[in-house]
C-alpha cells in the first residue's frame, strides 16, 4: 500500500485514541459527581461533550474517505470497519450529566 494510505490509517488511530480518552474523561467527571453528589463538578460537561460530537464526524468521514480513495481489503477493511463502529458506540453510548 501507499505511504499515503498508511498515513491515512495512522492519523485514523490516533484520533479514535484521542475520542476514547475524551469520552472517558466524561464517564469519569459524571461517575465522580454521582457519586460525590457534586453536579457543579461536571459544568465544563457540555462543552465536551459537543467536541466528542464534532470528533465522531470527523473519523467517519476519515472512515469513508480511506474507504473511497483506497479500496482497502482484508485486514485493513476489518480495522476501518471496526473504528466505525468504535467511533459509534463510543458517541451514543456516553454518559452527559
Amino acid at each position: 500500500m501507499t505511504r499515503h494510505f498508511h498515513r491515512d490509517l495512522e492519523r485514523l488511530h490516533v484520533e479514535i485514541l484521542g475520542l476514547s480518552a475524551m469520552v472517558e474523561e466524561i464517564i469519569d467527571c459524571a461517575g465522580r459527581a454521582l457519586c460525590e453528589g457534586n453536579r457543579e463538578a461536571c459544568r465544563d460537561l457540555p462543552a465536551l461533550d459537543q467536541l466528542v460530537d464534532l470528533h465522531e464526524v470527523q473519523i467517519e468521514a476519515e472512515c469513508l474517505k480511506i474507504l473511497a480513495l483506497h479500496h482497502p481489503v482484508a485486514q485493513d477493511l476489518r480495522w476501518i470497519t471496526a473504528v466505525m463502529k468504535i467511533n459509534n458506540d463510543l458517541t451514543t453510548h456516553r454518559v452527559v450529566a
